[in-house]
């Protein structure tokens, strides 16, 4: 288990547990009940980590409220808190826009410009909610989310209320590694990851932004970004000094060693009342699990919904059951079966002995200890579950500008699963190929079964909390 040079968990004798203790704030019982708003901007897996810290806060005394996309709704019933309701849905943008179909087929020339044609008129949705949220509420503190950091900082400012950044992702130039949204984890030569984060950065504002901050700053009455502002929120980021809570395993990624004390890795957030123990299985289900060997679970979440047409979607299933299929026909590997969770996919195949089409949602937590292999699309919070789980996973990102390939290339650098691929350029011979590494590998099992062990010793959910009361 060697963490990366240069980040702090490789800098311990106990690689993670000083790093995390580090990070836990003194609960003191006489902290006071606080209004809390946390506003979600993004898909499912950047909703659920914040529902588990709107539990937590709401355990100890705190008033909570999440700012949520109106589909996420029920994942809050019943949790304790209030919810308000965020426009500006970026999954039903791609999938019911034109812009957002083109957006999908955008490359390196037109995609600044088909991002914005999306981003644009959600941005404008999303900030006007969050300025209304915060003149109802008038909370004690605004936690903001990537997203809803990035466009409402002047909100949290001129709030009077004490302020975080939520980060799913890493979000602070750091020398050791390049940023998520770039394609990759890492350069060979370290000033070329400080100057993709320098320039990306700039750019980002730049082209996708700071016209649309400047019109939305002037409209409700904020105070804009002066002109020396060349890297916007980063450098309001550097004025107000919030803390930035970065919401990911530091037994994954541990704090780049040049980070600053209030950039802080804190673990992944996770519901502590399991579903897995009041989940009760469909027959089906658990007739195919019952039938044979241990499967490979294959599943994509919303992404499988939310990119690409129909017609693609069937032929990308028809080659992952092929791939298993001839897997298990190969010497030595007659056991090979595939749970396909396949959501959003529209017209799918049907279900054989070998691979069985998941039409419904499944806890993570039930389903995964059960399989001997995982394949997603390497969104963080299913990075978590398969780490939770200790099986060997590979990944095929959906969004090549996205976290996506950025996780996937920590998991194959810690030895966790092989080399990834795109998703809009899949093959039968790439996904057959994923499919033998993971179950003839030995090293990705020894490995995955080790980072569990250490992975859950952590309790994000607590050190966040812990961290958001000591504001």
């Amino acid at each position: 288990l060697t963490p990366h040079k240069g980040c702090a968990a490789s800098q311990q004798h106990n690689p993670i547990l000083p790093h995390i203790s580090s990070l836990s704030f003194r609960h003191a019982a006489s902290i006071k009940a606080m209004k809390v708003y946390i506003p979600c901007i993004g898909s499912r897996g950047d909703h659920q980590p914040f529902i588990a810290l709107g539990v937590e806060l709401k355990a100890r005394g705190h008033e909570v409220y999440l700012g949520i996309h109106e589909k996420y709704q029920s994942m809050c019933e019943g949790r304790g808190f209030e919810t308000r309701i965020l426009r500006g849905n970026l999954e039903d943008a791609l999938t019911q826009t034109p812009e957002g179909r083109k957006l999908q087929d955008a490359n390196l020339f037109n995609a600044i410009g088909r991002a914005r044609a999306v981003m644009d008129p959600l941005c404008r949705l999303q900030f006007e909610d969050m300025h209304n949220h915060v003149s109802e509420i008038k909370p004690d503190i605004i936690a903001a989310t990537t997203v809803a950091g990035l466009i409402g900082t002047r909100i949290m400012e001129a709030s009077g209320a004490k302020g975080c950044y939520l980060n799913t992702v890493p979000n602070y130039p750091t020398k050791y590694f390049s940023p998520p949204t770039m394609g990759s984890y890492q350069s060979m030569v370290q000033f070329l990851n400080k100057m993709k984060w320098n320039l990306g950065i700039k750019m980002f504002h730049s082209m996708m932004y700071k016209k649309l901050l400047d019109e939305l700053h002037a409209k409700f009455g904020y105070e804009p970004y002066p002109k020396s502002f060349s890297r916007g929120y980063y450098d309001a980021m550097e004025l107000n000094q919030y803390p930035l809570l970065h919401v990911y395993s530091p037994t994954l990624l541990g704090k780049p060693a040049d980070w600053p004390e209030k950039a802080r890795v804190c673990g992944f957030m996770e519901l502590k009342d399991s579903q897995a123990d009041a989940f009760q299985a469909p027959e089906d289900i658990q007739k195919f699990l019952d039938a044979g060997e241990a499967p490979i679970y294959i599943g994509f979440g919303s992404m499988l919904g939310a990119f690409f047409d129909d017609a693609w979607r069937r032929r990308f299933l028809d080659t992952i059951v092929k791939a298993v299929e001839e897997v298990a026909a190969m010497e030595g590997k007659g056991g090979v079966r595939a749970i396909v969770y396949t959501v959003g996919a529209g017209d799918v195949p049907p279900s054989s002995d070998r691979c069985f089409l998941l039409d419904r949602p499944v806890p993570h937590d039930w389903l995964l200890p059960k399989c001997r292999a995982c394949i997603i699309h390497g969104g963080a919070g299913t990075v978590s579950a398969c780490m939770k789980a200790g099986k060997p996973t590979g990944v095929i990102p959906f969004g090549l500008q996205s976290d996506q390939p950025f996780w996937a290339d920590i998991l194959h650098f810690r030895h966790v699963g092989p080399k990834w691929f795109g998703a809009k350029h899949f093959s039968l011979k790439k996904f057959r190929s994923m499919i033998a590494d993971l179950v003839t590998k030995e090293k990705y099992v020894k490995n995955a079964a080790a980072w569990r062990d250490v992975y859950l010793k952590e309790d994000g959910v607590k050190v966040v909390a812990d961290a958001i009361e000591a504001l």
